[in-house]
């Protein structure tokens, strides 16, 4: 018995024409030049809320801990790498301690110690509008903060970026809240 093969039936494979590819490889590289600095700027955008958020999470501890120990209690520029951290930090971007009691007094000792913070985006930068933060920032038993005064977030702030910084600001009453400025 003789088999018959329909001929219509068998598809021929055919292989992509060097204009297709072509066209392809146009297409792919322009949606790649639009997309890329967008991406960059969004990760630049979530490390400054990220490192704002820290900022503003460990200073709302500090807060609610003097209140519920009837305590002062203050963060400080730490030396978050250090063994055994302590106020001793030269900026804030360094990281931060949380402890009871007032940096002055001596209380930073590590059985004192509520937290201990470090920023893990690089390129950020953390500086305050005054001198009133340089010992720390101190909460009383009522939840009032020492000063007020803002922390300002920032990756860089060139003309071609904008929005890239976040302020921690700190009110009269010890109120802590995060916003977003333009630079």
């Amino acid at each position: 018995m003789k088999k018959h093969i329909n001929i219509s039936l068998i598809r021929k494979v055919q292989g992509v024409t060097l204009i297709e590819l072509l066209v392809t490889l146009v297409v792919l590289s322009i949606l790649l030049t639009i997309a890329v600095p967008g991406f960059q700027n969004f990760m630049r955008s979530n490390r400054l809320t990220s490192v704002a958020n820290e900022m503003a999470s460990a200073l709302n501890l500090a807060r609610s801990e003097a209140i519920r120990r009837g305590k002062t209690v203050t963060v400080c520029k730490s030396n978050a790498n250090a063994s055994s951290p302590s106020c001793d930090g030269t900026n804030w971007t360094d990281g931060w301690l949380v402890f009871v009691g007032t940096s002055g007094a001596g209380d930073a000792v590590s059985a004192n110690h509520i937290k201990v913070g470090q920023i893990n985006a690089t390129g950020v930068q953390i500086s305050t509008g005054t001198s009133a933060f340089d010992s720390g920032v101190s909460f009383s038993a009522n939840g009032a903060s020492n000063a007020s005064d803002t922390f300002s977030i920032s990756i860089t702030c060139n003309g071609d970026d904008q929005n890239k910084k976040r302020e921690v600001d700190i009110g009269n009453t010890g109120r802590v809240s995060v916003k977003s400025v333009s630079c």
